[in-house]
């Protein structure tokens, strides 16, 4: 349960990141859209100052000087557009950043959900062989109380006397309840494989039985449920003629 919060936390954090990232990109595309447009003005600023010139109606001095301002003009506007390139280029890679990052939460995000899925169906892997466990004892539990009745039957009707047919019925039906409980807890027993640690790549969890033997398995449980019952009916006399005699042969169970 600790393990999951932690994962929830984790997620959400994700989520956090991806928003203020995307708000992130958003900003950069409108600053890199606002230098384009200031790089534009500063090259039309620069093409309407060169058509201003008027060489033929102006003198030599203000010729030079109009040359002298256009070159200072001209160098600090190289300047501010390696200034702006620059720039442009630096959002340019910030945002390339950002969408590679972006991606990356977006993946590990779907890695996540589905380790989780895998987590909760092995959850309920486990929870079945639980309660497949908790039937076992329960069938061990009514076979030590048949095998009480058969031993006290046993010993109540002597070596010498017949078995009547409900005690063979009955101990035919201990012996096979008997071994149907042995095969599940070999079966509950068998080796199983670890599984994998959760981790940010995605790795599917092992299944502890198949489709088809867990099927096998639940028919054979409720065939050993249904013997058990019809064992337990055993307790009470088959022979309605001789009560006496049967109620000699069988103590109550505890």
């Amino acid at each position: 349960m600790q393990e999951t919060n932690n994962y929830r936390l984790v997620l959400e954090r994700m989520a956090d990141d991806i928003l203020s990232l995307r708000q992130h990109v958003t900003s950069l595309e409108m600053e890199n859209s606002k230098l384009r447009r200031s790089l534009t003005m500063h090259e039309d600023l620069g093409r309407m100052l060169l058509s201003d010139i008027d060489v033929d109606v102006m003198t030599r001095a203000e010729i030079v000087d109009r040359i002298a301002t256009l070159k200072h003009k001209l160098a600090s506007g190289t300047v501010e557009m390696r200034r702006l390139k620059d720039r442009v280029q630096q959002l340019q890679n910030e945002l390339i950043r950002k969408n590679d990052r972006e991606k990356d939460l977006v993946m590990l995000q779907r890695v996540h959900q589905q380790q989780q899925a895998a987590l909760r169906k092995y959850q309920e892997k486990m929870a079945k062989m639980k309660g497949l466990e908790e039937t076992v004892r329960q069938q061990e539990k009514v076979i030590q109380t048949m095998e009480r009745m058969l031993e006290e039957r046993l010993s109540g009707a002597g070596k010498g006397t017949e078995k009547p047919a409900g005690e063979a019925l009955a101990g035919e039906l201990y012996s096979t309840l008997l071994a149907e409980n042995r095969k599940l807890r070999e079966e509950l027993a068998r080796p199983r494989h670890p599984s994998p640690p959760i981790a940010p790549p995605p790795q599917a969890l092992p299944d502890v039985f198949s489709s088809s033997e867990k099927l096998s398995l639940l028919a054979k449980l409720e065939k050993a449920q249904a013997r058990s019952r019809v064992l337990e009916t055993q307790k009470m006399p088959l022979d309605p003629v001789a009560p006496m005699r049967r109620h000699q042969m069988l103590d109550p169970l505890p």
